[in-house]
Formats: structure tokens, sequence, C-alpha cells
């Protein structure tokens, strides 16, 4: 888990990137509708976001929470007045389930977890918390281009184990001896696992270069706030430059 300075840090520098973004949209057409709607969008999200970090800091939680909620109020409708200038098919909109099964019962002949032999759980999971082994995970995501040049992409996860009587599992596969390339940690039964929201956003600053920003946050529920019951919520963003040659 990281430590709640670093959560801070972090939230903050992703708010910073949110208004860059809210001002290149707005300035680089600034008589533009949709243009004007994104901007105000992400500003809120920039609100939201600040405010979370300052509530995560126990700084003025009264004033913060207010601020929050108010933010988060205001997020969906600035959105729906955005999508509906925006002259294009985006924004795309998906929701999907999936399930990994887990195995009832340990001490029989049959083995009923599933695992994935040769792959990786980044490209489900960029906080890789979770795999695809005894796992259920309903999940959303919002995916728009505010410009040609910019891609921005939300997602939304609800976890829980497939079966209570396996484990909660982590790894990316046959890669290791030692551990088969998974790990697992039993719950004692419990199946909700954890809330994960993430937001990717990635610009394109010629046919060579993008600039990609990372944020993820997950809220730890039964099976995680029993192994970690002080600090059960976790945090991981990242920058990524990528220039192809």
């Amino acid at each position: 888990m990281i430590p709640s300075n670093t959560s801070q840090s972090l939230l903050y520098l992703y708010g910073l990137l949110l208004a860059a973004l809210a001002i290149f949209v707005f300035r680089s057409r600034p008589s533009s509708t949709s243009h004007r709607w994104f901007a105000l969008h992400t500003v809120l999200l920039t609100i939201w976001t600040v405010a979370i970090a300052e509530v995560h800091g126990n700084y003025a939680l009264e004033f913060w929470g207010r601020l929050t909620f108010a933010a988060t109020s205001l997020v969906p409708p600035t959105f729906l007045a955005f999508s509906r200038h925006f002259p294009s098919t985006v924004p795309w909109l998906r929701a999907g389930f999936r399930e990994g099964s887990g195995d009832s019962n340990p001490n029989d002949s049959t083995h009923n977890t599933f695992f994935e032999v040769l792959t990786g759980p980044r490209p489900f999971a960029r906080v890789p918390f979770f795999d695809g082994t005894n796992i259920q995970d309903l999940n959303g995501h919002l995916i728009f281009r505010p410009h040609p040049k910019v891609t921005t992409s939300s997602e939304f996860h609800s976890l829980r184990l497939a079966n209570p009587n396996d484990l909660w599992y982590s790894g990316g596969g046959v890669y290791q001896p030692w551990t088969f390339g998974y790990t697992g940690r039993p719950t004692s039964g419990r199946r909700s696992l954890a809330n994960f929201y993430d937001t990717n956003i990635e610009y394109r600053v010629n046919r060579k270069l993008t600039l990609t920003g990372y944020f993820g946050y997950m809220q730890g529920l039964g099976s995680i706030e029993l192994i970690y019951p002080r600090d059960k919520n976790g945090s991981y963003g990242y920058g990524e430059l990528l220039y192809r040659f």
C-alpha cells in the first residue's frame, strides 16, 4: 500500500494534469460549445480530485467534504451537456462482467480454479492487485476524445471473489518456477475485494511522440480489510513517454 502522503501527492499531480487539460482544450477553440463544456467538466474533476486529497490528509474535513460533494453532483450534468454538443460518435460507454472460477474444495481431486497460463494482468488491471483467477469483475468504461490529439479513458471495477473457499490471487502467470507466477491469500470466507477507479490521459504530440498520465485508486473492502485493517486503500500513478522510431 502507498503511504498517505504519497497518495496525496499523486492526487495533486493528477489534479494538475486535469487542470492543464482543461486549459489546453479551452484555449484550442474557446468559441466551441463542446470545448467550453469539456473544460468546465474537467475543472470540476480537478476540484473533486484536490478535495479528495485534502480529505485523505484529514484537513478541514467539513469544508473539503462539502466541496467534494458539490463537485461530484455537478460532474454528471456537465458531462451530459458536453456529450450533447460534441460533434462526433464518441464518447464510448462500455459495461461488462467477467468471472474466473474458484475452487470450492481444496481437499478433493478436482481443480476448479481458473488461471491464465501465459499472460499478465496489465491489459485489465494496470494496478495489478488482482488477476483473472477466482474473481468476479463488474466493470464500466468511459472513453472520449475532447481533442484530436487527446484521448481520456476512465474505468470502474467492482471486484469480489468468485468462491470464498478459494484464495485472493495476484500475479502474472507461469513465469517463475518457485511460485508458479501466482500468490494467494486466504480471506476467511469473505468475498468482497475492492472497488477500483482509474483514469488515463493520452496526448499525441505528433506521429512519433505520445505522452500518457495514469492514476488508479483502490477502495479495499472486506477481504482486503481483513488482511490490512489499518490501511485497506491504495493508489498508483505513473507517467509514460512513448517514442516511435
